[in-house]
């Protein structure tokens, strides 16, 4: 069972890797292929659209994190408001929405 602390962890991961899912600041060692016990999985990013999701694998189980909302520096927050916040009133055709 993945316990709080571990979806804590990998959304620090997802936060904390570039663009190309590789590790650019953060905690984490940038050439592991491990996070605690979670291999990693794919990823997929969009840098015009503010979008980036890594994927990560336990066993059987997948869990995909998302990055939120970032506001610095502020064209980053516009990116996430052009392309995804209307995502979160229904409108399931954004950018960001149709990247997850």
């Amino acid at each position: 069972m993945t316990s709080k602390l571990d979806y804590a962890l990998l959304a620090m991961d997802a936060y904390n890797r570039g663009d190309a899912g590789i590790v650019s600041i953060g905690l984490l060692v940038p050439s592991t292929t491990k996070v605690g016990d979670f291999e990693l999985g794919g990823s997929r990013a969009n840098a015009i659209a503010g979008f980036f999701a890594q994927s990560y694998q336990l066993g059987t189980q997948s869990i995909i994190s998302y990055r939120g909302t970032d506001t610095n520096p502020l064209v980053e927050l516009r990116k996430d408001a052009a392309n995804g916040w209307a995502g979160g009133a229904g409108t399931y055709t954004t950018q960001q929405a149709v990247l997850a």
